[in-house]
């Protein structure tokens, strides 16, 4: 039986208070927004103000949150922004200036901000980066050099760095780099090698297609053990020369980013990294011909793995926590090798790792001469599962790993069900675990018993696995462990991650919605349809150096009525907040006095509030008046209603997805709010339902906006750091793009201060949690006239 999680639980006055002081940003969540919950949270994290609706911030909640940290800015109601909003957030505790405007900069506000932090002087203007601001920041943060604009990096600011930290040589101007600084860069630290130029290296480490023998004149060693590698590497190379299918490896990892529409409503999605089939050892021999020291291979291994995470670009995605990466086997068939790769990589990685094994993991985990010394498949699976699990990585084999809602940890509690757990476990029960799991994965190795041409009887697992009948008990035990999960959760959205195809240990077909990951035959592919999602496009193969995860994307919304039956039923107010809960949506409830009427019809929902003398269309945490108070009504008009809305917007939303895109491909920000897309916190794009035109605009309020003509001039002047984005866009022939159109002169902006714009938008935002989430939360009879109803099916 699975444990019983406890969503909701009865805590006093003083718990809530010292929850929201350890962990405002994730506690203020769950607990009435009251004024003084509100203060304890944004005094304790500012950040936290983005979880408080605009109807329910004041002035003075606002000015707590900026206070603590200037990002709160973003999150700020309009009407409050003004000088002294500004300045609170310049002079915060954790001060940011990239979220003001630079007309309420001054020098004396840049120098306080810098002073408090010296990474604030990333946003300073460079007319107010004075000498003495930038040697001051350098020398207690070596990085913010990077901040500095490239013409006031003098030579006395970059040396200021360089004393700090040797890393520094790679922000300096190209004239500052001289052979002997670099040799000076080398001999301080062996390991940045990578940010030499190249003419100025003596020893190269970046991967490429050359060989190079290492000594000690060419590279300081850090490792004593000069018989390292005779010991521990060289005695594999004859396992290499047989490899089953190094002929028939077909590498052609074409990128693929599984493109997610990201709104205001549904734009908490996480990132799911892939890679497999790395043969780290076959890398290895061919780099290391004849002799290394452990630190040379570990500096190696280290180059491989800084590659791989190369263009993962954290910087935009603040929660990484909530990033997974996975890994699908054969990264080393040597252990200790292995276990070197898997340390440095969980340094390094901030987000959470789930690794299964391949089939070249089940060679021999040390290598041993004596095949009477052969270690079994259970023996080095455990052996494995130690390691990883010491290291904090997820590891799975035929093993199920739930990311489930609790409300005692922000990240989600892990839940992993071992083979037993899963045959043992009651259908309703997983269910009613993955009712609040936002991630759910499958993994194992699989086995090959379905595959004729290539099995254990052709050597794939060398000793530890001869037996192609052993290897069908494998796969077929894999294949009901699926079987039981598919029974259970195929309306849920399960990741299939195992080493070998799902062909090879499985005669079903692809369950349409799951998506399987796999690795192991080095034929990359990927296909994305009603039928199936297939990424098994990232298998780098022995001779592929090109080395980079890929990724897609999933939501990290759960749905608590997922396996509820269509009808009418009553919730209580704490299910209601965890339906909002499990969408990512932040709504204030605290509505005592009735009972909450539930819709649920063919995957949309509708929520109605029922006092003593009338029933309320639920819009959130607000009532909306209804005519008709016949709860049938609505349940049985509901679905229509909602495809009405899906006909209505469907063009006018994609019209808005292409804006959010091209936004995005020029670096801004692309967020989705009613008609409106966001370029970045003050710069936006309002698309007019009137007349379908593009109108770009600057707002610092709700009142006061400046119009531009077109969205080169708005970028020129409000967003310069996306004008070469923007023209390397058109380069590339995208000129035809209606977002765009034609370059206009330059004309001067318009103010504009009539707030009519915002009124279809907030009404439009509010069907868009119809045609995103499946929450009716307005009621128009008016639209059943422009739906075509006619094509919905009776």
């Amino acid at each position: 039986m699975l444990e019983k999680y406890v969503v909701t639980k009865k805590i006093s006055e003083k718990e809530i208070v010292k929850r929201l002081k350890a962990n405002a940003y994730y506690y203020i969540q769950y607990v009435d927004l009251t004024l003084e919950h509100c203060l304890v949270a944004v005094e304790s994290n500012g950040r936290s103000l983005k979880f408080i609706p605009k109807a329910v911030q004041t002035r003075e909640v606002c000015l707590a949150a900026v206070k603590q940290c200037s990002e709160a800015i973003k999150f700020v109601k309009k009407e409050f922004l003004d000088d002294e909003m500004y300045k609170t957030a310049a002079l915060s505790d954790n001060p940011s200036l990239g979220y003001i405007p630079k007309q309420y900069l001054t020098q004396e506000i840049c120098d306080l901000a810098v002073s408090k932090d010296p990474k604030a002087i990333y946003a300073v203007p460079a007319e107010f980066q004075s000498i003495e601001m930038r040697i001051s920041a350098v020398k207690r943060d070596w990085r913010t050099l990077d901040g500095i604009e490239k013409s006031k990096r003098t030579k006395r600011v970059c040396m200021a760095a360089y004393e700090s930290n040797e890393q520094a040589i790679q922000f300096f101007p190209n004239k500052f780099i001289t052979q002997e600084l670099c040799d000076d860069a080398i001999n301080r630290n062996s390991t940045i090698m990578s940010l030499i130029p190249e003419k100025f290296r003596h020893y190269e480490i970046l991967d490429n297609e050359q060989n190079h023998n290492f000594s000690n004149n060419q590279m300081k060693r850090t490792d004593s053990d000069k018989n390292y590698f005779q010991k521990n590497i060289l005695p594999y190379k004859n396992l290499i020369k047989f490899v089953p299918s190094i002929d028939n490896e077909t590498i052609k990892a074409d990128a693929i980013i599984h493109e997610v529409y990201e709104s205001e409503l549904q734009k908490n999605v996480r990132n799911i990294y892939y890679i497999s089939d790395i043969h780290l050892m076959h890398k290895i021999l061919k780099r290391f011909k004849n002799n290394a020291s452990k630190s040379e291979i570990e500096i190696y291994i280290e180059s491989i793995i800084d590659k791989m995470l190369s263009m993962v670009n954290k910087d935009d995605n603040w929660w990484q926590d909530n990033d997974f990466l996975l890994i699908t086997g054969d990264i080393s068939f040597n252990f200790e090798i292995a276990q070197i790769f898997y340390q440095l990589l969980a340094e390094k990685w901030d987000g959470n790792i789930i690794v299964t094994l391949g089939n070249h993991e089940l060679w021999n985990y040390k290598y041993i001469s004596s095949k009477n010394s052969t270690l079994q498949y259970e023996d080095i699976v455990r052996k494995y599962k130690k390691m990883l699990n010491d290291l904090g990585i997820i590891f799975l084999e035929n093993e199920l790993f739930t990311l489930t809602f609790d409300i005692d940890n922000p990240f989600g509690k892990f839940l992993i069900l071992s083979e037993n757990d899963i045959l043992s476990c009651e259908k309703e029960d997983l269910q009613e675990l993955c009712n609040r799991s936002s991630l759910i994965v499958f993994g194992g190795i699989g086995f090959s018993g379905l595959n004729n041409q290539m099995n254990a009887s052709h050597g794939i697992y060398r000793e530890t696995i001869i037996s192609h009948n052993k290897e069908i008990e494998l796969s077929k035990k894999t294949e009901k462990l699926y079987h039981k999960i598919l029974d259970s959760l195929s309306t849920y959205r399960v990741i299939i991650q195992t080493h070998m195809p799902f062909t090879d240990w499985c005669n079903d077909h692809y369950h349409p919605g799951w998506i399987y990951l796999n690795g192991h035959n080095h034929k990359n592919e990927f296909y994305i349809g009603q039928d199936k999602i297939l990424f098994a496009d990232n298998q780098i193969g022995y001779k592929n150096n090109n080395i980079f995860l890929k990724k897609f994307t999933t939501s990290m919304c759960y749905d608590i009525f997922h396996n509820r039956e269509d009808g009418i039923f009553t919730i209580t107010r704490d299910e209601y907040l965890d339906f909002y809960r499990g969408l990512n949506v932040s709504i204030n409830f605290n509505r005592r006095d009735g009972i909450i009427k539930t819709l649920k019809n063919k995957g949309f929902y509708m929520f109605l509030f029922k006092n003593k003398t009338c029933i309320y269309l639920l819009k959130g945490g607000q009532l909306k008046n209804l005519k008709n108070q016949d709860l049938t009504y609505y349940f049985n008009n509901m679905y229509f209603y909602s495809k009405s809305i899906e006909n209505l917007l469907k063009n006018f939303n994609d019209c808005l997805v292409s804006i959010s895109k091209f936004i995005r491909q020029i670096g801004g920000d692309g967020t989705i709010h009613g008609c409106i897309v966001d370029i970045d916190f003050y710069n936006h794009i309002y698309l007019n339902p009137n007349d379908g035109k593009i109108v770009p605009y600057y707002a610092t309020s709700i009142v006061d906006k400046w119009v531009y003509p077109n969205i080169e001039s708005i970028l020129k002047e409000k967003c310069p750091r996306l004008i070469d984005n923007y023209y390397r866009y058109l380069e590339k022939g995208h000129e035809s793009n209606n977002v765009i159109s034609v370059r206009y002169k330059v004309d001067l902006p318009k103010y504009f201060q009539n707030t009519d714009i915002y009124n279809f938008s907030n009404f439009l935002r509010s069907l868009q949690y119809l045609t995103e989430l499946n929450v009716i939360r307005e009621w128009d009879e008016r639209i059943f006239e422009y739906g075509i109803l006619e094509e919905l099916p009776l």
